[in-house]
């Protein structure tokens, strides 16, 4: 992250009432009160698009895909060339750690960018829940990389019968 110090001179005004206080800070002229100065330290945050958000399914839908751009840890795309991928999914729940059979697939839709998806298919997510997810990329004999995908939760279909 890299972050920058600034300072800001501004009046602060305010007012009480109803055993709360309310600040508010504004430029305004002097006479309105005294001249405070802050010191302050501005971050800048990586793009939101790095962070992995949970992704909603629908409990037995299918014919979607999962889609997964791979990068190193410098942030640049990883030449998926020649490689073969697996996606691996288990229950966020279950304690005996064994993951999912799927009957979907994976595709490799830009080898050099590191773009590729899974494929759902009929039978992959019957019941509902939480999943964590990987993908794993491998290399005939070379290398074995591993990525932590989003969290898929699984909602229940409709119609849903009444405990």
């Amino acid at each position: 992250m890299r972050g920058y110090r600034t300072t800001i001179k501004t009046k602060m005004y305010g007012f009480s009432g109803f055993a709360t206080n309310t600040y508010a800070s504004h430029r305004l002229p002097a006479i309105f009160g005294p001249d405070i100065s802050l010191l302050m330290t501005i971050l800048q945050l990586p793009p939101a698009s790095n962070i992995v958000q949970p992704k909603v399914v629908i409990q037995n839908d299918y014919g979607y895909s999962i889609p997964f751009t791979l990068l190193d840890c410098n942030g640049n795309p990883v030449d998926l060339t020649d490689g073969s991928l697996t996606f691996n999914i288990q229950s966020a729940q279950d304690p005996t750690d064994e993951l999912l059979t799927l009957t979907g697939f994976m595709v490799i839709d830009d080898a050099a960018a590191g773009i590729c998806h899974y494929e759902v298919a009929a039978g992959d997510l019957p019941n509902p829940g939480t999943f964590l997810t990987m993908v794993v990329a491998s290399w005939a004999g070379s290398e074995t990389v591993s990525w932590i995908g989003p969290q898929i939760i699984v909602k229940p279909s409709l119609p849903q019968s009444m405990n």
